[in-house]
């Protein structure tokens, strides 16, 4: 069996300990990536959270044949985009220093 992790929070982050020692974090409404039930199961800071109706847990099937869904929300890269413009199109915009 998989889980997957939702923040219930409506703002601020959430640190979500598991059982192997390390977190997921996690951005108000936004969902981890499928986890192993042994990371959640029997961890009582993640049964807090979910009683606080901070944390929701959500079973995932992992059977072959089950539609794939799509990637959640937010998690590493989200957010980003690339500088299609470069300077030569608009003279005015400049690049930044890194």
């Amino acid at each position: 069996m998989a889980v997957r992790l939702t923040s219930l929070l409506v703002s601020g982050p959430i640190a979500v300990p598991l059982s192997s020692g390390g977190n997921v974090h996690l951005l108000p409404g936004q969902s981890s990536d499928v986890l192993p039930d042994v990371e959640v199961a029997d961890n009582a800071k993640v049964d807090k959270l979910v009683r606080r109706n901070m944390l929701r847990v959500e079973t995932v099937d992992e059977s072959p044949g089950a539609p794939d869904e799509p990637p959640p929300a937010g998690g590493k890269g989200a957010g980003r985009t690339e500088a299609t413009e470069t300077t030569e199109s608009n003279p005015s915009r400049r690049p930044r220093s890194r």
